[in-house]
């Protein structure tokens, strides 16, 4: 909607992303580009740098992400350009640096204000215009209500929040969300508590209707050894990269392996660990 936009209403496209935008010559004709490069959006105005948008609608960024988009593509842009992340959700930072370059966190609150705060007309292009920013500024509001607060906080919303967000299609989208803040303060906790970084990011999916969260680390060069954690189950998991254990056939051999390395499978720390939280959640209420 936001290219659209722009080529159908350059003037007041310029009035809308003004904060964002840096004065430079050599930009003589407006230029719109969608996917360039991997980019979401790269919008050129008349007498403007280039400006950058990255959208996360339901994701937190990866700041890797960044970093690579910065070393990659945004380094054959005008260095001038501005470049701005676009995100429901708070990254906890309002500006990051990025292999030199600084990207600026814009909430899909203060777009959809800005796109409200342009002249109402009674055309069909001020219409969807004044409908995408009360859209924006809605699921702003929504995520708000639903992010992760706490860590106390059980990671499963309550039954009826669930099923009222599932009845306006917001039921996947919102439990996305929730897992990248989770896995969010999952890294900061291990960073605090000093545990070596996973030899791969952490990971966050999602499969079965349900949020896959998952974090590995290097043991052997063919052998990663961690954790799941999807829907109520919590699993102790290993990952084995040798060809010769690759495949179906090979589920015997990878059993084998698993049970000469039966200690990453201890359950006991975490038996204790989720005792401890299921005495505190109370009846009716899901355990952490």
């Amino acid at each position: 909607m936001l290219a659209w936009f722009v080529t159908t209403d350059p003037q007041n496209a310029i009035e809308v992303f003004r904060p964002w935008l840096v004065k430079a010559d050599g930009t003589a004709a407006l230029r719109v580009r969608r996917e360039y490069r991997k980019l979401d959006l790269v919008l050129e105005f008349p007498g403007f740098a280039p400006l950058v948008i990255e959208n996360k609608a339901f994701a937190l960024p990866d700041e890797a992400q960044l970093a690579g988009y910065s070393r990659g593509p945004i380094a054959k842009l005008d260095p001038r350009s501005s470049l701005v992340l676009l995100s429901l959700s708070n990254p906890g930072w309002s500006a990051y640096e990025a292999e030199g370059r600084q990207w600026r966190w814009v909430s899909y609150d203060e777009l959809g204000a800005r796109l409200a705060s342009i002249p109402v007309a009674a055309d069909f292009r001020s219409q969807v215009v004044r409908h995408e920013a009360d859209l924006l500024r809605r699921l702003h509001e929504i995520i708000r209500e639903v992010e992760v607060r706490d860590g106390e906080e059980s990671f499963a919303l309550e039954t009826t929040v669930q099923a009222h967000l599932d009845e306006v299609g917001l039921g996947d989208a919102v439990g996305k969300s929730r897992a990248h803040q989770v896995m969010a303060r999952v890294g900061n906790a291990l960073e605090v508590a000093g545990v070596p970084s996973p030899g791969r990011p952490l990971e966050i999916g999602f499969t079965n209707k349900r949020p896959l969260l998952a974090g590995f680390w290097q043991v052997t060069e063919v052998m990663w050894v961690g954790w799941q954690l999807q829907g109520g189950q919590w699993r102790l998991a290993m990952i084995l990269t040798s060809p010769h254990l690759k495949g179906v056939g090979r589920h015997p051999d990878r059993a084998a392996v698993a049970l000469d390395h039966e200690q990453w499978f201890d359950f006991t720390a975490l038996t204790s660990i989720l005792a401890s939280r299921r005495r505190r959640s109370g009846p009716g209420r899901t355990p952490h």
